[in-house]
């Protein structure tokens, strides 16, 4: 029960200040659209986690794609908005699916 507790209140602490999913958006950037995958100089930090994620994110294979959470991952196309890959510290948890 403790490691439990202790689980939610580090997830709460590293979410994004301005993470808001009923908008879909993280320090007003709207969570859609080109994303490139970088090393620095990240827009967000995120960790893939296969349950209890933030947002759920679609691998889309449109490049203008407008729904919440549909990412079009390409780093040769100008972002929308960046993201770093990381195992802890994340601003937001994302799950991916086809």
């Amino acid at each position: 029960m403790n490691s439990l507790l202790i689980s939610i209140m580090i997830a709460a602490a590293t979410i994004c200040a301005d993470f808001n999913k009923e908008e879909c958006t993280c320090n007003d950037i709207f969570l859609s659209g080109v994303v490139n995958v970088v090393e620095y100089n990240e827009d967000f930090k995120v960790r893939v986690v296969d349950g209890f994620e933030d947002l759920t994110v679609t691998n889309s294979p449109y490049t203008a794609p407008s729904s919440c959470g549909n990412w079009h991952f390409d780093n040769n196309m100008s972002p929308d908005f960046t993201v770093r890959f990381v195992e802890y510290g994340e601003d937001f948890t994302i799950r991916i699916i086809d």
